[in-house]
């Protein structure tokens, strides 16, 4: 199983709770959580969960941001 930062009911619940403007600023940002159109926020929330799309937020990153992100997911080990 797959550990997840957010459970996905928070998630989608913190998506739903987003106003229009935050909403629209994420799906700019995140064009891969757009196609297919998620039903609900509930599909926009496994969405960005998946491996396909942590991936492409991954790749998106420089060098620097991922080295920080590194050093800090590995204080738990």
């Amino acid at each position: 199983m797959q550990p997840t930062l957010l459970g996905l009911a928070a998630l989608a619940r913190r998506l739903s709770s987003r106003d229009d403007d935050a909403v629209a600023a994420l799906l700019r940002s995140r064009p891969d959580l757009v196609h297919p159109s998620p039903g609900d926020f509930t599909g926009l929330a496994v969405r960005a969960q998946s491996d396909m799309s942590l991936r492409h937020c991954l790749q998106r990153l420089d060098a620097g941001a991922l080295a920080v992100l590194a050093a800090a997911t590995a204080g738990g080990r």
